[in-house]
C-alpha cells in the first residue's frame, strides 16, 4: 500500500536507485544529509507537510550549503514520489532557505606563493602543485595524467579525462565540460611529466592504479597543511584558506589580465570554459579591471 511508504524507507530506495550510481562522495553526502532528517523517518510520506520540511531546513539554517543540500534533495525525493504514486503533490517546491555567500575565487597571495617555494613538500606533492599553478587544471585533471597525455615531440599535455569515482572505485571519465584541449609544456616541466616506469598514470595509489578519493584529499590535505605551517601557521592555527582549487582560480585570474593578442575566446578555451562561463565563472575579475580602469580617467578640469 504506497499510503503505508514511510520516509526512511523512500529516501533509502531513492538515495540507492538515484544517488548512489553517481559517486561514492555524492552518496555520503547524501546519506549525511539524511541525517538531519531523522525526525522524519518513521512517519509516512502522506503524513508529512510542507511545515514539517522547513523545520527540516531550518535546523540548518547557520550551515547555508547543508540548507541548500536539503531543499535540492527533498524536491527530488518529492518529486520522484509524486510520480511513483507514494503521494500527490511536491510539497518541497521553493522552500526557504538561507544566502550563502558563495565561495571566494581569488589568486594566490604574495605570502603563499613564498610559502609554496619552501614548503616542505614531498616530490609527487610539489609535482602536483607546480602542474596545478602551471596549468590551471582541475584536481581531478591533473590527477588523470597518464602515458598518453604527454607528447614529448610536440611538448603539448593534452587534457581529454579526469577522475571520478564510484562506491570509492576510481575511473576514468571524460573533462567536466566533454571537451579536451591541449596546452604548452615549459621545457623545465616536461621530463617531470612522464609517469614512472611500469606506471600509466602519473599520480597512483600505493597499488599503482588510480588514486581514489580519499588519497585525493589526504594528498590535498597534506599540501595544505605544509603550506600553512611555512606561513607561519600551525597544525591548530590556520592562517590560509588555500586549496588545490586555488591555483586554478589563480591561472585563471593570470590570464584575464594577460596583455597581447589573446583573445578571451582562448583564454577561455585554456581553462577548459565557454567563453560565456569564463566570464560567468569569473565576473569579479571583470569588476575589479573595470573598476581599475574608471580611475585611470583624465578627471574634468
Amino acid at each position: 500500500n504506497p499510503q503505508n511508504v514511510t520516509f526512511e524507507q523512500y529516501a533509502e530506495r531513492y538515495g540507492e536507485t538515484y544517488v548512489a550510481i553517481k559517486s561514492s562522495e555524492t552518496y555520503r553526502v547524501y546519506k549525511s544529509m539524511l541525517q538531519r532528517c531523522m525526525p522524519l523517518y518513521p512517519r509516512r510520506m502522506c503524513d508529512i507537510t510542507r511545515t514539517d520540511l522547513q523545520q527540516i531546513v531550518n535546523a540548518s539554517w547557520n550551515h547555508p550549503s547543508m540548507a541548500r543540500l536539503l531543499c535540492n534533495r527533498l524536491y527530488g525525493i518529492w518529486q520522484s514520489a509524486v510520480i511513483d504514486g507514494i503521494v500527490q503533490q511536491n510539497i518541497a517546491v521553493k522552500l526557504n532557505r538561507p544566502k550563502e555567500i558563495p565561495a571566494q575565487k581569488r589568486p594566490l597571495t604574495q605570502e603563499e606563493i613564498e610559502a609554496i617555494k619552501k614548503a616542505d613538500l614531498t616530490e609527487m606533492e610539489r609535482l602536483l602543485v607546480d602542474i596545478l599553478y602551471q596549468f590551471g587544471l582541475r584536481p581531478a585533471e591533473a590527477f588523470a595524467i597518464d602515458t598518453h597525455s604527454v607528447n614529448s615531440a610536440t611538448k603539448m599535455l593534452l587534457i581529454d579525462q579526469s577522475v571520478s569515482s564510484r562506491n570509492s572505485v576510481p575511473y576514468i571519465k571524460t573533462t567536466k565540460t566533454g571537451v579536451s584541449r591541449s596546452l604548452p609544456i615549459p621545457e623545465n616541466l616536461l621530463p617531470r611529466l612522464i609517469p614512472a616506469q611500469g606506471n600509466k598514470y602519473l599520480f597512483t595509489a600505493e597499488n599503482g592504479g588510480l588514486c581514489s578519493p580519499n588519497d585525493i584529499k589526504r594528498m590535498a590535505r597534506h599540501i595544505k597543511q605544509k603550506i600553512n605551517i611555512a606561513m607561519g601557521g600551525t597544525d591548530s592555527v590556520w592562517v590560509t584558506d588555500i586549496s588545490l582549487y586555488t591555483f586554478r582560480h589563480n591561472k585563471a585570474t593570470s590570464l584575464y589580465y594577460m596583455q597581447g593578442n589573446v583573445s578571451l575566446k582562448a583564454k577561455a578555451n585554456y581553462m577548459g570554459h565557454s567563453e560565456q562561463t569564463f566570464i560567468r565563472t569569473y565576473s569579479h575579475l571583470v569588476d575589479e579591471k573595470e573598476s581599475v580602469e574608471l580611475l585611470r580617467l583624465p578627471t574634468s578640469q
